[in-house]
């Protein structure tokens, strides 16, 4: 192949990766997920950029906990709603990427524990 073919070739691929990225950007910004702790007493909602755009809590939650308490479920409320981002991901988006493949990978460099 010569080199203006190959640059031609080169061009194409990535006007269809910039497609690509425009397609998954798109779907990401329409995305709206809920995470919930405490039986539901506390949601929040993440958009599928990582923006958390609500926080609802159920009147009980004050009664039920104190400061303290009511901060680690509010965190375990973010952090289901991270998981539910993450899986969604995965799922709509992980042939695109190859996502299972990259974290296997990732969990092959980790080195063994020492114990």
């Amino acid at each position: 192949m010569d080199l203006d073919a190959e640059l031609e070739q080169a061009l194409a691929d990535l006007e269809r990766n910039q497609e690509r990225i425009e397609r998954i950007q798109a779907e990401l910004n329409a995305l709206t997920l809920k995470g919930s702790a405490d039986r539901g007493a506390v949601t929040v909602t993440v958009t599928g950029d990582g923006r958390f755009t609500a926080v609802d809590l159920h009147p009980s939650v004050f009664r039920e906990h104190d400061a303290y308490s009511l901060g680690d479920t509010v965190l375990a409320a973010i952090n289901d709603a991270m998981a539910q981002l993450a899986a969604e991901t995965r799922q709509r988006f992980g042939d695109d990427f190859d996502l299972d493949e990259q974290r296997h990978h990732h969990d092959d460099d980790r080195p063994e524990p020492a114990w």
